[in-house]
């Protein structure tokens, strides 16, 4: 069974008549009404003064069989508890995915992302930072593809004992990376950085946030993620993070064959 919401939602209202206005108005108010009382079809279009070329109207743009399946659907919005104010912020979060995914998709620079999958590739080593928890999980899947594809790579969480260890033998045909949101706030991942750095190791840094100067320094590539901005809903970023993580294991996939 579908929402009558949710069919609702995809249509402008311009398309609809100034009766059948009147009539989606008087459904959204009223929708408990009209499923307890199994409304009739007459009663429908006197209560609201239009009429069944109104309601057929409706039917007809929301592609519904006819009244019974109208009043259906009604019937699934209520027992579910949708409301045209959850449809439309469904829908609002849906197009903010999809106008982020096609923003992050347009800003892709292919000679970007293919220098850093040949830094990968000539690495001796390459150790992929759990820097911050909620990005665990999209370096764990990184490093799994490393691993995969025959490429000598390292999960590091840096809380682990042996963080500094590694970064202290490190060497120029290591590379290491960072999967970061903020963390430019912080002076340690500076101070690790500058570390990894002195060891001429390589760094590539992955965020949705353009480095400040005091990191940018230390960096030998990056890619800035793009995130929605200013909006009124709190949206996950996982996802957009996720996205360019799948595009950089395709194109190592590609490489290595």
């Amino acid at each position: 069974m579908t929402s009558f919401f949710a069919r609702l939602a995809k249509i402008n209202s311009n398309e609809f008549t100034k009766k059948e206005q009147v009539l989606i108005e008087y459904i959204k108010l009223n929708a408990v009404q009209i499923v307890t009382l199994n409304m009739r079809i007459e009663n429908l279009a006197q209560e609201t003064n239009t009429g069944f070329s109104a309601i057929y109207g409706i039917i007809k743009k929301l592609k519904l069989t006819g009244y019974k399946e109208l009043l259906s659907c009604l019937e699934y919005d209520v027992e579910s508890g949708t409301s045209e104010k959850t449809i439309l912020k469904n829908e609002e979060i849906k197009n903010i995915y999809i106008k982020a995914i096609n923003e992050n998709f347009n800003s892709l620079n292919n000679k970007e992302t293919l220098e850093i999958v040949h830094l990968i590739e000539k690495s001796k080593k390459v150790v992929v930072v759990i820097w911050e928890r909620e990005l665990e999980d999209i370096s764990k899947q990184l490093w799994r593809c490393l691993w995969e594809k025959n490429i000598s790579a390292f999960l590091i969480d840096k809380g682990d004992c042996v963080f500094d260890h590694i970064i202290n033998n490190a060497n120029h045909d290591w590379t290491f990376i960072f999967y970061a949101r903020d963390t430019y706030k912080s002076n340690s991942i500076n101070s690790v950085l500058g570390e990894i750095s002195r060891r001429n190791s390589n760094i590539i840094y992955l965020s949705g946030t353009d480095p400040k100067k005091n990191i940018d320094k230390y960096i030998t590539l990056k890619h800035i993620i793009s995130l929605p901005s200013g909006l009124n809903l709190k949206i996950s970023d996982l996802a957009f993070y996720s996205f360019f993580n799948d595009i950089l294991i395709s194109q190592i996939s590609k490489a290595k064959g």
